[in-house]
């Protein structure tokens, strides 16, 4: 767990039901499900060979969000993908870290109006 992901668990812990609002969408390596089925942005940015996290603080939507890259491997599998997670979860989004530079899109595969384009900068 990083430093900023550790951070970010214990403000998320402290904060009451509806605080959504206090989590920074804009923080890099990080990326915000809000209420209603949206991304808190449409867009996020990483460090090549670094990590993110995808914290849910939907409160409206109980089925859960994810995160998967919209471009697949060899195997047909998304580059980057989280689990469906409930509201107030969060999870590592796993793949990310070998991304080479460039901009990659994303999507919830759940609700298909939650897209977004993750940017893998140099270190």
């Amino acid at each position: 767990m990083t430093r900023v992901t550790a951070a970010l668990a214990l403000a998320m812990a402290a904060l009451p039901a509806a605080a959504d609002a206090a989590v920074p969408a804009n923080t890099p390596g990080i990326l915000v499900a809000v209420p209603i089925s949206a991304y808190a942005t449409t867009g996020f940015t990483i460090e090549q060979g670094g990590s993110a996290t995808f914290v849910n603080l939907d409160e409206v939507t109980f089925v859960g969000h994810d995160v998967r890259s919209k471009a697949t491997d060899g195997s047909n599998r998304p580059l980057f993908t989280t689990p469906v997670i409930k509201t107030r979860e969060m999870a590592e989004i796993e793949g990310v870290s070998a991304l080479a530079l460039g901009s990659y899109e994303y999507r919830c595969s759940l609700h298909s109006a939650m897209t977004g384009t993750l940017t893998v900068t140099p270190a």
